[in-house]
């Protein structure tokens, strides 16, 4: 008889097996160590696909609220939804008097990302990336068939936005387009706590859907029907090890990170620009191994071997680790799996047309090591449970699942050979940020009075060229000695592929694969990969606003801030053209100088013209 002999027949023709169909197996009693043993699975089947992030939204498509919640999810609107100038910066801002006309996000995603699309080829569009783009490919990856040893196959990345706008300046006073008082600054050291208020204002963002599908076969009729109320548990698995990095390949083909750079920034005996590794490390790739050894050290003794977040960013750092316990479930429940009703995926409305209503997920208590990391959830009319999955902001984090059927559907933790389950490959967080606009500042020329107010305190001659070596856009020639070459400032390298900087002779990478060394993805956008000049306006307002948020926020600092910039002189001496900087600033001694009394008066009010007070003026 063939290994098996029903393989070309259909579903229809093959009869369920029956309990009198199974004979006796007699063991082996020799050593006792080895029975034949027969096994009937169960005649349940499992699936898991990703389901439709475009239900867990709470506005239609076609709306401009639909628009921009959509296009945030796709990191292409960076307001909270509910913010007082969140409209404005979709719709965009007429020329009115003194403000500059302002391209909304909608009429910018239509003509500079997709080339002048109409309303409906947009909203198309977004569909498109909604169901492709959040996690790539549009679908789980599979499990891999040896877990110690995944293929690339094996592994998807998920995205989350990682551009938010700041919504004040360090000045709260000074007018611009983005304050609210509803909205706290963007000016903070917990970034994490900054961004939660655009998670708060969308439903959708950071959700990711799952959709199981329980099947059970008909012994009337072999086929495969839904089942109702079936229990379904969701687990997280013990992630698999990231790929190895491959310098020959562009990184956005990649799913783990570049090196991070071992070494500190210097000169060396050698004239390389990297000091070489040393037997402890150095440089940024030290400081993140540390930090992971004090990670893994702290987790909690009452955390099993096979912890999925071993690898993970930490609650403490802004991360969804290290959160709770496993023992009652409260280190996935609402915080990597989401229990609460979700509007239009857990409930019926006109848009989820497809499917039944999908019953909310269930906390799991674990029994023993039974059904840890996992919540549940009930099938429904047509066998299928959903559960919102909400990944960690932090990029680098992974994830692997496990669907399987469990108590009180079958007697089963979703292991052994009568489980019914299917796994998944990993999903790796990755940030995405975008560059909309390259803006340079020209630094070739140099203003006179910089020259002089230089010359006046050093003792030594200093000329334009000299200065321009000080800025990096000139540099001595070689032999023989004398001159300058005029090299001015380098257009920014946007190559994809990573450079071992300990070769090129840079101390520094590419953009895209420096911003990949921290799990981000970089996306330039189309005619923004040649510089600006950076305009007079532009400089102008530049500089205003960072002088009225330092005058703002001086803290009782006595700092002359029209002395520090310059301001003090005639508007031609210092131009966007000859100031080298954004921000021209006197050199210590100038500064430091007597004010006259004029200044004082000025500064101080009547009486306030002594030299003692004058020479208090100092640079902090």
């Amino acid at each position: 008889m063939p290994a098996n002999p029903g393989r070309n027949l259909n579903s229809k023709s093959k009869m369920p097996t029956a309990t009198g169909d199974i004979g006796h197996v007699a063991p082996d009693f020799k050593d006792r160590k080895h029975f034949n043993a027969l096994v009937i699975r169960p005649e349940y089947r499992i699936s898991l696909r990703l389901g439709r992030i475009e239900e867990m939204f709470a506005h239609a498509p076609n709306t401009p609220e639909g628009r921009m919640e959509r296009l945030q999810v796709l990191g292409l609107f960076y307001f909270p939804l509910s913010h007082g100038r969140a409209r404005a910066a979709f719709d965009g801002l007429p020329a009115a008097g003194t403000r500059q006309a302002v391209p909304g996000a909608w009429a910018y995603f239509k003509t500079k990302i997709l080339n002048n699309a109409s309303d409906a080829d947009a909203d198309q569009e977004i569909q498109k990336r909604l169901a492709e783009w959040v996690v790539a490919g549009g679908a789980l990856p599979p499990a891999a068939d040896d877990p110690a040893n995944p293929a690339e196959a094996n592994f998807a990345r998920l995205r989350l936005p990682g551009c938010f706008t700041f919504m004040d300046t360090y000045a709260g006073a000074i007018e611009n387009g983005n304050e609210d008082a509803g909205y706290p600054s963007g000016w903070t050291d917990d970034l994490y706590d900054r961004e939660q208020k655009y998670y708060d204002d969308n439903p959708a963002l950071g959700k990711i859907p799952l959709v199981a599908t329980v099947e059970k076969r008909d012994p009337e009729t072999a086929e495969w029907k839904p089942v109702k109320d079936a229990w379904v548990y969701l687990q997280l698995l013990e992630p698999y090890a990231l790929p190895a990095f491959d310098a020959a390949r562009d990184v956005t083909s990649q799913l783990n990170a570049p090196p991070l750079r071992g070494s500190t920034i210097g000169s060396n005996p050698a004239g390389n620009p990297v000091e070489p590794e040393t037997a402890n490390g150095a440089g940024p790739k030290k400081t993140v191994d540390d930090a992971m050894k004090k990670h893994n050290n702290k987790h909690p003794t009452n955390l099993d071997d096979k912890d999925p977040q071993v690898d993970n960013c930490p609650k403490a750092w802004g991360g969804k680790a290290q959160h709770g316990t496993p023992n009652d479930g409260s280190n996935v429940a609402d915080w990597i799996f989401k229990t609460a009703s979700t509007d239009h995926f857990n409930t019926q409305t006109a848009r989820t047309k497809d499917h039944k209503p999908y019953p909310a997920a269930q906390t799991v208590a674990p029994d023993g090591v039974r059904h840890k990391h996992a919540v549940k959830a009930k099938t429904n009319e047509d066998g299928e449970a959903g559960v919102v999955f909400m990944p960690s902001r932090c990029g680098g984090d992974r994830y692997r699942f496990r669907a399987y059927v469990g108590p009180d559907t079958l007697d089963s933790d979703g292991t052994g050979m009568s489980a019914v389950n299917v796994d998944t490959g990993t999903l790796v967080t990755w940030r995405h940020v975008r560059i909309s606009r390259y803006v340079r500042q020209d630094v070739t020329g140099v203003a006179q009075r910089l020259i002089d107010d230089i010359n006046a305190h050093t003792g030594a001659v200093v000329d334009a060229d000299k200065i321009r070596e000080w800025v990096y856009v000139a540099k001595p020639k070689p032999n023989p000695p004398g001159g300058y070459d005029q090299v001015g400032m380098p257009t920014v390298d946007f190559g994809l592929r990573h450079v071992d900087v300990g070769l090129t002779g840079s101390a520094f990478d590419r953009l895209p694969p420096g911003f990949a060394k921290a799990f981000i993805e970089l996306e330039i956008d189309r005619g923004a990969q040649l510089p600006e000049t950076l305009t007079a306006a532009e400089w102008n307002r530049a500089r205003a606003t960072a002088k009225a948020s330092a005058q703002a926020n001086l803290g009782g600092a006595n700092i002359h801030l029209d002395k520090l910039f310059y301001d003090d002189l005639p508007a031609a001496t210092f131009t966007v053209d000859n100031a080298c900087a954004l921000l021209p600033m006197r050199i210590t001694a100038v500064y430091n100088a007597a004010l006259t009394p004029a200044e004082a008066a000025q500064e101080y009010g009547v009486g306030g013209n002594t030299q003692a007070n004058w020479n208090s003026v100092l640079w902090a």
